[in-house]
């Protein structure tokens, strides 16, 4: 089978969500190309979390290519509700993913998507169900509906307040101004050197990577000279083999280089030297150039760009105030440079929208996120979807002690979402109960490593089929059954021994699954309701701010406005306060159905 020597991979959406509609499925388009024919050339597709060491797989899909053509393209589908392990738990968190593409044959060839987002409230859900109808725009400020594209290592970070709305020409400039051209010399003697050179299309430091060679034809051939590649290559008159002196004198060999379109040649001396041997290759040096990068906006004066900043463009004027010597316009945007070394190597000109600024997707994006910590660590202080949590990133570091249990240590997966605390281990005062240990997350769903420790001593490893849990509550309690118990359980009863009625302080290690199994419609809608506050108070903000009303008056015409901006949340207090009176009227029957009482131990 060939390997493709190139894979582009895209999606079809910068944001999924298992719980909403036309969310649900991920769509990869896979596009292999450089290796046809393709004979069943397998391509593994992989939905990998964009975290850590970009390595942890959630889900794969393999893909078969055959055809007789570049390129060949396929599409790869992840459903985000059926991505589950064996105990029907969800493998995809909310969070930062992509997909990647490795050839089965080389797999060295890789093509791997953007990041986005797989998200427990999308941000379209947010704006269409919580937000409808609201602009999210504010009146005073105005920014670009898109920064620029075609002109890399820009950003527009300010635009007037009266810069009038609509397109505007961005127009970048670049070129090379010669400072000197590059040079080289070939043949010899007083009478036959041919100065060479570099001018029109490589002037300046371009023409540095030109090389120039003489050569001497088998046959019979006349004097010509050609270009390949950056190669300027001289072929002598020759007669069976032997240059022609008369053919070959300096004077017209630099004729036949200034006949190039490139170059420019003249002999020394009279010109009557010939050249009569292969010479070279001799590379062009000497050119320099000065990078000449400037910009404008709206037909507005050129500013050069000679290093990275802010720079400031005034808008051109336009109308009858256009031809008006010294009248300057007073709108203006400010453009960011990142670095010189970003911006395009050629001329560009792109028209870019400026409106009214509105809070951006990522911005609402944030709101979300801040939405979701709020719940997950202060209102109901459970994770509300499948979590990783674990104490020890690699327990293997944690020494086993001679005399008891020393099994194959058991190495904590890596895709770990929260590093937690190890928890004490508690004498239970009935000493004909089953060791039981209070973990502090409400909603257990898996254990897939516990263990105990003293110190930096692993002492102990729990089979997890003793493991008994209630989910609701975090308890967990220890019971051994079949021919194991004669077990380790004494590992326990050692540990007593050595302790007597004191905690062992840090003592139970784990690696477990906590959370809900879904986050539900109620949590959704709690999600959503907090994050549409943040953002309704800041556009609350953006409209008219610090205005209560607004009256015109002219030959007897007047308009009036009344803004209620005053009110306790500004424009959208109605919205506001409906959110939060639902957030804080069903905030006790959430915290009892999904998290419980807290428990304390002391």
């Amino acid at each position: 089978m060939a390997a493709p020597t190139s894979i582009d991979v895209s999606v079809d959406a910068s944001e999924y969500s298992r719980y909403e509609e036309g969310r649900k499925t991920i769509t990869a388009t896979v596009v292999v190309s450089g290796g046809a024919p393709y004979t069943a050339e397998e391509v593994t597709v992989e939905l990998t979390k964009a975290r850590k060491a970009r390595n942890s797989v959630a889900a794969t899909v393999t893909l078969t290519f055959s055809g007789s053509s570049d390129p060949q393209e396929a599409v790869a589908e992840f459903f985000l509700p059926d991505i589950v392990d064996q105990d029907q738990i969800h493998l995809v968190r909310h969070g930062k993913y992509f997909i990647r593409a490795t050839s089965d044959t080389d797999t060295n060839i890789i093509g791997e998507s953007d990041d986005f987002d797989i998200s427990v409230v999308t941000v379209d859900k947010l704006k269409s169900d919580y937000l409808f109808g609201i602009d999210l725009s504010a009146t005073e400020i105005k920014a670009p509906k898109f920064q620029p594209q075609e002109i890399s290592g820009i950003s527009i970070v300010e635009t007037s307040k009266t810069h009038p709305l609509g397109f505007d020409e961005l127009n970048y400039i670049y070129h090379k101004d010669a400072l000197t051209n590059s040079t080289v010399s070939i043949g010899s003697g007083a009478d036959g050197t041919v100065d060479i050179e570099a001018v029109k299309g490589i002037e300046g430091d371009t023409g540095n990577s030109w090389t120039v060679e003489v050569r001497v034809p088998g046959g019979t051939s006349p004097l010509t000279v050609s270009t390949t590649g950056t190669q300027l290559l001289v072929d002598l008159s020759v007669s069976s083999g032997t240059p022609v002196a008369v053919d070959n004198t300096a004077t017209k060999v630099a004729s036949a280089i200034s006949s190039l379109n490139n170059f420019e040649a003249t002999a020394t001396g009279t010109g009557a030297s010939s050249l009569t041997n292969s010479e070279g290759p001799f590379s062009f040096s000497g050119g320099t150039s000065q990078v000449v990068r400037k910009i404008n906006w709206g037909g507005g004066p050129l500013i050069s760009l000679t290093k990275s900043g802010t720079f400031v463009l005034v808008k051109g004027l336009t109308g009858p105030a256009a031809g008006l010597s010294g009248v300057q316009n007073r709108d203006y945007i400010c453009i960011k440079v990142k670095s010189l070394a970003l911006l395009p190597t050629e001329n560009k000109t792109e028209a870019i929208l400026i409106d009214n600024k509105k809070i951006d997707d990522s911005t609402l994006k944030s709101f979300i996120d801040k939405s979701i910590d709020w719940v997950e660590n202060d209102y109901l202080m459970t994770h509300i979807e499948p979590t990783n949590v674990v104490t020890d990133v690699d327990p293997s570091t944690v020494q086993f002690s001679a005399g008891v249990q020393a099994p194959t240590p058991i190495f904590t997966d890596t895709d770990f979402d929260f590093i937690v605390s190890p928890l004490t281990y508690f004498l239970h005062p009935h000493n004909s109960s089953w060791v039981q240990i209070q973990f502090p997350h409400p909603q257990m769903l898996r254990i897939d490593t516990l263990f105990g420790a003293i110190a930096n001593t692993r002492v102990i490893d729990i089979d997890l089929e003793w493991i008994e849990i209630s989910q609701q509550g975090g308890l967990v309690q220890l019971v051994p059954y079949n021919q194991e118990i004669a077990f380790d359980f004494v590992g326990l009863i050692w540990v007593n021994a050595i302790r007597g009625a004191v905690e062992l302080p840090n003592f139970w290690h784990y690696n477990a699954i906590v959370g809900l199994r879904d986050a539900p419609g109620d949590i959704r809608e709690l999600i959503s309701k907090k994050a549409a506050i943040d953002a309704l108070t800041i556009a609350g903000m953006a409209l008219r701010p610090g205005v209560g009303s607004l009256s015109l008056s002219r030959d007897g015409v007047s308009e009036s406005v009344s803004y209620i901006n005053s009110m306790e949340y500004g424009m959208y207090t109605g919205t506001i306060k409906s959110y939060k009176d639902w957030i804080e009227e069903h905030g006790k029957e959430l915290r009892a159905r999904y998290r419980g009482p807290i428990m304390r131990v002391v």
